[in-house]
């Protein structure tokens, strides 16, 4: 009867694989869920990937050093082998790209264990952009769930007014797991039974969430910039900011001071980063850039004993070399910005600025 049972779910599990794979457009029509959302892509796989190391510390209990944020704060670090020699402990950048503050908050709401220190990473341009409602609508709830395949009582508790504990939305964050360890289950099939062709040692077969080789942290340096269509996308980005900039802020930090809150509560050392940007960011958001600063010095009064640490804009004049394009940084960038990462990381370097 178990094996029946067993087989069946298989099956079920490989008919809803086939559907996602093979039809998007179809899925997306009936649920309003975007694809993207129950299949992943090598940005998603690092995702699961880094849920997976930050469990294997969970486990252990070993005090390691986290980083939050998005695409801006994943590139800005070296990688995390050479991040570990540099700080001497463990060390997993979970920035990923468009990483929001509820995702970061429902990370970091997953960290477990004594003496560990949770760095969230601040870009201005970001927090100008982009403000999330509560409660929001059900297809960004769909992606709030779904996204990052771990649960989170904190986030639950914002949302628990439009997304019941429990419900079908909150359980599809275990469907996308399965979906994604079937993924890999179907894939080192394959693999072994092309090794028996080939009369070749069959390869162990391994259902887990992170691949043999795991996903790469930086990709822009693959690209080449272009500053024409740069400026062109910052200043549609202007436009579509226009009077929503203090509304997108006030929001935006309201729901830090929620991931701040949960660090302390969990025992995690917590302190904030804001990251460099270029020179064409600078010139173009002057009036928006010293918006932000209010909102981040009122900010930082009511958070006293939260580390904060900047790096003054004229110690590298928004170097544009450094970057691919207002704030990714490319692989020259890193280098340069190396030497302040490293004391960034010295006993007591961190400490709250007096706005």
């Amino acid at each position: 009867m178990m094996r029946v049972l067993i087989a069946s779910v298989c099956l079920f599990l490989l008919e809803v694989y086939l559907f996602c794979t093979f039809s998007p457009a179809l899925l997306e029509s009936l649920t309003g869920i975007d694809i993207k959302y129950l299949t992943f892509t090598q940005k998603q796989r690092r995702v699961v990937h880094n849920i997976q190391r930050q469990n294997i510390l969970n486990l252990t209990g070993e005090p390691a050093n986290y980083v939050l944020g998005g695409s801006t704060s994943r590139e800005f670090f070296p990688v995390d082998d050479q991040m570990k020699q540099i700080t001497g402990r463990p060390f997993v950048n979970m920035s990923t790209s468009n990483q929001t503050l509820f995702d970061s908050l429902r990370l970091v709401d997953n960290i477990k264990g004594p003496d560990n220190t949770v760095i969230y990473c601040l870009f201005p341009f970001k927090f100008m952009r982009i403000a999330q409602q509560v409660p929001a609508d059900s297809r960004y709830l769909m992606g709030a769930y779904l996204k990052y395949p771990v649960t989170s009582p904190a986030v639950d508790d914002l949302l628990a007014d439009v997304v019941p504990r429990n419900s079908a939305t909150a359980l599809l964050a275990e469907f996308n797991v399965y979906c994604y360890l079937l993924k890999n289950y179907i894939l080192d099939k394959n693999m072994a039974i092309q090794y028996k062709l080939a009369n070749a040692s069959t390869r162990p077969l391994k259902t887990v969430f992170v691949n043999n080789r795991p996903p790469g942290q930086h990709f822009y340096h693959k690209y080449a910039s272009n500053r024409d269509h740069l400026r062109l996308t910052l200043f549609n980005f202007k436009k579509e900011i226009g009077q929503n900039l203090n509304a997108n802020l006030a929001m935006n930090f309201s729901h830090l001071d929620h991931v701040i809150r949960v660090a302390q509560q969990h025992g995690h050392h917590i302190k904030l980063l804001e990251l460099p940007y270029s020179a064409t960011f600078e010139r173009m958001y002057q009036r928006e850039i010293g918006v932000y600063r209010q909102h981040l010095d009122a900010f930082l009064k009511k958070h006293t004993q939260v580390p904060f640490t900047r790096l003054d804009f004229d110690t590298y004049q928004g170097r544009e070399e450094l970057f691919y394009d207002h704030g990714h940084l490319l692989d020259r960038g890193r280098a340069y910005f190396q030497p302040f990462i490293e004391t960034l990381f010295e006993k007591d370097h961190c400490h709250a600025i007096d706005p």
